[in-house]
Parts: C-alpha cells; structure tokens; sequence
C-alpha cells in the first residue's frame, strides 16, 4: 500500500489509502490523524496534530498511560472529554499488547 509521493513542489501528497487508515469516525466527530510521533523516553506519550471534525488541532501531547491530552497552554483533557485521546491511543494499546508474555500451553 503506497503511503504517498512527492510531487515536484516538494509537498508530500498523500493517497487515498492512507487517508482512510489515518481517519476514525467516532461519536459522530471524524478525527483525523495528520502527524504523530512517539516519545523515545516515555513510549506512552505521543505528539499529534489531528483535525476534528475538519477543525486542525495544534500540535498536542498525548499521555496514553494515563489517558490524558495535555495541550500547551497547561490544561488536562482526560478521555472521556475528547474522543481524540482514544484515537492516538490506540497505538499505544496494540503496543502493549505485543509486549504481554505468550499465555502457557493449556495442561502445563
């Protein structure tokens, strides 16, 4: 699956694929992902730019372990008042489970 090219500008010009894998439809908002990248010292936060609802969000971070965004100006957002948290997240939450021991054979 092709991600995107460069066009001759320079821009990065993104297919249709990945616009339909970046994208979730969610209580009615469709939130967008447009750039995200993971914390190299904390694997559990995350930087995003989304858009909600077509509205473009800055560049936000994203504190999965505890289920928080954390926007610039200082306030907390928990889950359960932005849908976007859950979005970004679940990276994070198919992270972890890649990183839970394999269960033990039935009868050992």
């Amino acid at each position: 699956m092709a991600l995107g090219f460069w066009s001759l500008s320079g821009s990065l010009i993104v297919s249709p694929a990945w616009a339909a894998v970046s994208c979730r439809q969610v209580n009615g908002h469709r939130i967008c992902i447009l750039r995200i990248k993971r914390s190299a010292k904390n694997y559990w936060q995350y930087q995003a730019r989304l858009t909600v609802d077509g509205e473009q969000r800055p560049m936000e971070l994203y504190d999965c372990r505890d289920r928080l965004r954390l926007p610039k100006d200082g306030t907390i957002i928990p889950y359960w008042q932005d849908d976007a948290v859950d979005v970004v997240c679940t990276l994070f939450r198919k992270r972890e489970l890649m990183r839970q021991p394999l269960p033990q054979a039935l009868g050992d």
